[in-house]
């Protein structure tokens, strides 16, 4: 890595826009824009790219097959006995690959764990799918 930053009971880092709104972290690809971190003055927004000129081939999805397909656990982090819910990345892995970071079981070249990270943002097209697809159903149910 080119850089680190590391403190003990402050900030890291501090990013400050402080006369208009827009873009505070443009993230690039080969001189391509893939995505942001950007503020309205009131929140924050990490945008990732979406744009319909840089897709093709778009197809309809099954949300409901991969929703009842993708594990989920009410589970205890080893390092600070909190509770939390999700998924286990690897798990993941095998219904939306690209919602996962990583290699399953990979270390680094200290042997200490290179962990997998999951992008969950990555599962809101398929949840919002999987809605619709349910709401189609409850319809059909009620015209019944």
């Amino acid at each position: 890595s080119i850089g680190s930053f590391v403190a003990d009971g402050q900030s890291c880092m501090l990013w400050n826009r402080k006369t208009s709104t827009g873009d505070i972290v443009i993230i690039r690809y080969n001189s391509v824009g893939i995505g942001s971190i950007s503020t309205n003055g009131s929140s924050v927004s990490y945008n990732t790219t979406s744009d319909y000129r840089l897709k093709e081939d778009l197809k309809e999805l099954n949300g409901l097959s991969k929703v009842l397909a993708i594990k989920t656990y009410d589970y205890k982090w080893k390092n600070s006995n909190e509770r939390m819910d999700g998924v286990i990345a690897h798990e993941l892995a095998e219904v939306l690959p690209y919602a996962v970071n990583g290699v399953k079981d990979a270390i680094n070249k200290d042997g200490n764990i290179n962990a997998q990270g999951v992008d969950y943002s990555k599962l809101v097209p398929v949840l919002v799918k999987a809605i619709q697809e349910l709401k189609a159903e409850i319809d059909e149910l009620k015209n019944k």
